[in-house]
């Protein structure tokens, strides 16, 4: 199942009891943050999941596939994104509630399961 913008606004919705126009721009600015510190030329960092980091490529040789004629690819700068050595072996275990009264996790991942839907 792939997780949309939809998607993630809907288990907002269900898991913080946000109505739909709250939940949708909370999707919305979490992503709209993201461009706009990557667009000032700074890293984001989201622990357990990865960095997002730029990288400037340099000019190289390139060539059109119908002509074989060699055109210059221009220098630019690139988004990058590398996995947290979490993600990357595997341990994203989802967090466990512990049931205490007022447990800021009680609401997100209703004591177990997870907020992605996955069981």
């Amino acid at each position: 199942m792939t997780l949309t913008k939809a998607a993630m606004a809907a288990r907002l919705m269900e898991a913080q009891g946000l109505v739909r126009e709250d939940a949708f721009a909370l999707v919305e600015l979490f992503f709209l943050t993201i461009r706009k510190t990557l667009a000032e030329g700074d890293e984001v960092k989201l622990a357990g999941l990865g960095n997002f980091e730029l990288r400037d490529k340099r000019q190289r040789p390139g060539q059109n596939p119908k002509t074989n004629v060699s055109i210059p690819v221009e220098a630019r700068r690139v988004v990058t994104f590398k996995p947290s050595n979490l993600l990357k072996e595997g341990h994203h275990q989802q967090p466990r509630c512990d049931r205490q009264i007022g447990c800021p996790l009680n609401r997100l991942l209703h004591c177990g399961k997870s907020p992605i839907g996955e069981k």
